[in-house]
This record gives structure tokens, C-alpha cells and sequence, in this order.
């Protein structure tokens, strides 16, 4: 399909999907300024899932942390095949379960991250 047979959001989330794919590559090529990039491009993402499932502050410092280290030790094996930030968003759902786990603190209505991901939306 030629740009001029591409809609506006169309065009759009080819850039997108163009800048996430560089801004990775910059990552995995050790940029570290382009990790900085990931990480303010995200952190409001990851602070949202986790606020949502942990209560604690220092814990909630602690996962979003964690969060961004898994990201970058895993961000080699990501595919495309989803957005990147529904990629990090099941990170940090995932660690977030984990920590609770560990903690024996499951919340009485545990969210699923469909949930997660519509109180987002809201």
C-alpha cells in the first residue's frame, strides 16, 4: 500500500510504530539517552498500573523501578507484535501480582488487567 492510499491515523501509527521500533533499537545499541526517552515516555503508564494494585509508597517505588529494569533486560525479545505499551503495561501488572504474592497482600477485589487497563481509559 502506497502513503497516498493510507488514511491520517493510518499514517500515524506507521510513524508511531516507526519511532517505537528506533527508540528500541537505540536502547539495544546501548543509547542511554534514548533509555531516559523510554522511560519519561512511560512512567506514567507504569505508575498507573501500579498505583492501582499496590498501596504502599515505598513499595510503589520499589515495582515501578523493577518494572523498567525487566523492560530493558527483556526488551530484546519484544516482537512488535503488540504495542510497546501494552507490553509494559503487563509488566508491571505481572510485578505487581508477584509482589503482592510475596507479600500475602492480595487486595479483597483483586483487578484483572483488563480492569487495570480500562481504569486507565476512565
Amino acid at each position: 500500500m502506497q502513503p497516498s492510499e493510507l488514511n491520517f491515523s493510518q499514517l500515524i501509527l506507521m510513524e508511531y510504530e516507526i519511532n517505537e521500533k528506533q527508540l528500541v533499537g537505540e536502547i539495544l545499541n546501548g543509547n542511554r539517552e534514548s533509555y531516559r526517552i523510554f522511560i519519561n515516555q512511560y512512567l506514567r503508564l507504569v505508575n498507573h498500573v501500579v498505583f492501582k494494585m499496590v498501596s504502599n509508597d515505598c513499595d510503589r517505588e520499589d515495582i515501578c523501578q523493577d518494572v523498567f529494569i525487566k523492560a530493558y533486560q527483556n526488551l530484546g525479545s519484544f516482537k512488535f507484535d503488540a504495542k510497546l505499551s501494552t507490553w509494559l503495561a503487563r509488566i508491571a501488572y505481572n510485578t505487581c501480582l508477584n509482589h503482592l504474592e510475596k507479600k500475602n497482600k492480595f487486595p479483597c477485589t483483586r483487578m484483572s488487567f483488563l480492569e487495570v487497563r480500562i481504569s486507565m481509559i476512565i
